[in-house]
């Protein structure tokens, strides 16, 4: 209930100091610094405005009141409750969606508003991207680059009927992919295996952050009990839409049964994934993006069905911190596909199409410096 007069409490007393708010590439960032870890719920009303109310939190409304609102918002207002307190902004600009994180330290409260990148054939032909630039939003070089070549080691991933492995495929398409990459210039280019071994798939996560990438592809085949599901598909980290996509994330998931770890996260289910680590969503927007570009490539130089970009909680994308996405080049459980997996002009296409995906990509993001 909310008393008679304002309450407000000594500074030494209050336990939310600050709000503050970031441009990104893909939207705004907000961020709330506390001074001890608080339970909180964020919604968004029909206006766009987000409130967030903070359990047990307790601010200096006059504080909040009268500090200048950051550039990026139009507008901050707060209350404080008996035993909670609220916090609501008005971005200046529209968002297509928000989620919101808390960093490892507890103590700050992040809010994603992601705004839509739109995809353009051509960077020239884009109003969009000449109104970005010239407000200089983005400030992004995209170079390093890295390839993570599906399953490994014990982990054969799936078999086709005939016996290809997919183990097999996925790293002779990314040894491609490097090799094309490699001949570029401006680009710097790692693997997360360069050979048949198992590397656990949050190890894969880690190789990418640690090497500063800009941009992180996992490369696999798909499988289906259905022998007749056929086509390519590209995905992002986010809930699941559909049961087709759940079955995609548990096959690429299962990969965890040969890692020999306790950790607890082998039993969270695709949304829990996404719950793990909301940071990622900082770059939903530019992995949609690049998924985007990847599947238009993939049509372009391939004869099998499209089956669009979709998007799904896999534990490989979780952690990156970059634009990251997982490509289902073909069916290895279907016969006739099969068939073009094992040819070596067919991989080769797959890894041309990723390639001119992600030019497309830094000469996108790049002009908008």
């Amino acid at each position: 209930m909310v008393t008679n007069a304002p309450l407000t409490f000594p500074t030494n007393h209050v336990n939310i100091l600050s709000l503050q708010a970031t441009e990104k590439v893909n939207g705004t960032l907000v961020e709330i610094f506390l001074a001890q870890p608080l339970q909180f719920e964020v919604f968004s009303d029909q206006d766009q405005t987000i409130n967030i109310n903070i359990f047990k939190g307790r601010l200096d409304t006059v504080y909040f009141n009268m500090m200048k609102s950051p550039d990026q918002l139009a507008w901050i207002k707060t209350c404080q409750f008996e035993n909670s307190a609220q916090i609501s902004f008005k971005p200046r600009k529209p968002f297509v969606n928000y989620t919101h994180n808390v960093m490892t330290d507890s103590t700050r409260i992040q809010i994603s508003l992601i705004g839509e990148v739109p995809i353009v054939d051509s960077v020239e032909s884009s109003p969009v991207d000449s109104s970005r630039r010239e407000e200089g939003l983005l400030d992004v070089s995209i170079g390093r680059i890295v390839i993570d070549p599906g399953h490994g080691g014990e982990d054969s991933g799936a078999v086709g009927k005939n016996g290809l492995i997919e183990k097999e495929v996925t790293l002779d398409i990314a040894n491609r992919l490097k090799m094309l990459l490699d001949n570029e210039k401006g680009f710097a280019v790692f693997l997360t295996r360069d050979k048949d071994e198992l590397v656990p798939l949050e190890r894969r996560a880690e190789i990418a952050n640690r090497n500063k990438a800009d941009l992180f592809i996992s490369i696999h085949t798909n499988a289906s009990k259905k022998g007749s599901a056929q086509g390519f598909e590209t995905y992002f980290l986010s809930a699941a839409k559909n049961e087709d996509a759940r079955t995609v994330a548990a096959l690429e998931n299962s990969s965890l049964r040969f890692e020999r770890t306790s950790d607890s996260s082998q039993n969270l289910s695709d949304i829990d994934f996404i719950l793990m680590d909301l940071v990622q969503n900082e770059f939903l927007a530019e992995s949609s993006d690049l998924a985007s570009l990847i599947q238009r490539h993939l049509k372009r130089e391939l004869t099998i069905p499209d089956r669009g970009v979709n998007q799904a909680g896999f534990v490989v994308l979780n952690k990156t911190y970059m634009p990251s996405v997982l490509v289902e080049t073909a069916f290895i459980s279907n016969q006739e596909e099969e068939a073009l997996l094992k040819k070596d002009s067919f991989r080769q296409q797959v890894a041309q199409a990723i390639f001119e995906s992600i030019k497309q990509f830094r000469q996108k993001y790049e002009s908008l410096k």
